[in-house]
């Protein structure tokens, strides 16, 4: 093997491993960001299970009646559909 061929082939491993590297960054960066999110969500769950002032109890109140005429809204549409 000529000395251009080892080189030729030193940087084709350089670039394999170079490839290998962003593919384990980008994985480890959406699981950064999948972390957060379920921490997130768990932080708003715990929000929701201790409201403790009034404003916050009505605040839940208002969340939880837009939520039921979301789910009245889907089952009239999904029920003209049938």
């Amino acid at each position: 093997m000529t000395n251009e061929e080892k080189i030729i082939l030193m940087l084709e491993n350089i670039q394999q491993d170079i490839t290998e590297i962003k593919a384990n960054v980008k994985k480890t960066d959406e699981e950064k960001r999948r972390q957060k999110n379920i921490e997130a969500f768990f932080e708003a769950a715990e929000n929701f299970r201790r409201a403790d002032t009034p404003e916050e109890k009505a605040e839940l109140d208002a969340f939880f009646a837009f939520m039921d005429a979301e789910e009245e809204r889907k089952r009239a549409k999904y029920d003209l559909l049938s």
